[in-house]
């Protein structure tokens, strides 16, 4: 029996440890991945998904005004009708104010007032009402605002009554010029 000799020498490689490295390396790469899809799927389903489930509410009218031109230091008002056709009371829940609009304004106060406001997702600031609407009424928010820097603001407002799945979504614009120098 003839034993191989090897040409050149090799320290034995404790595999053991080397495969236990490169398996929790691997492991943990894909958690990595896994997470990254996760959180996409969540960030594509609030971005995509949301406005799927969000019904438009019934037997409700919703109006939105507002001057299309305004000068820059003006103080102007938002008009929002709600109305409810409704037999039975409703309730505004929220007013939500994208970001594409307020880039331009600042809405100072509103009559009736809002109970709190708070920024989400980076996106819109809501407003919170909680207020009553009476069946077979018409309801009028104000928001009282200041146009801050020229330039053209379009965005959407959505109305939610009853709760933040029952909204309804429109778009507003307005143009700020210059303050005129007179």
């Amino acid at each position: 029996m003839t034993i191989p000799v090897p040409t050149t020498f090799q320290p034995p490689v404790d595999r053991g440890r080397a495969t236990d490295l490169k398996r929790s390396l691997f492991a943990a790469a894909i958690g990595a991945i896994l997470t990254l899809m996760a959180c996409g799927a969540a960030g594509l389903f609030i971005y995509f998904g949301l406005p799927s489930w969000i019904a438009p509410p019934e037997d409700v009218e919703i109006s939105l005004a507002c001057p299309t031109y305004v000068n820059s230091g003006d103080t102007f008002e938002i008009e929002v009708t709600i109305n409810n056709l409704a037999d039975r009371a409703r309730v505004l829940d929220s007013i939500d104010v994208y970001n594409e609009f307020l880039a331009g304004v600042l809405i100072q106060r509103s009559t009736p007032p809002w109970q709190s406001s708070s920024h989400l997702f980076d996106e819109f600031v809501t407003y919170d009402f909680q207020l009553d609407i009476p069946p077979h009424t018409e309801t009028v928010v104000l928001f009282h605002v200041r146009a801050l820097q020229p330039g053209d603001y379009m965005g959407d407002w959505d109305v939610c009554i009853d709760g933040p799945a029952s909204c309804d979504f429109e778009v507003l614009r307005t143009i700020i010029s210059e303050q005129d120098a007179d």
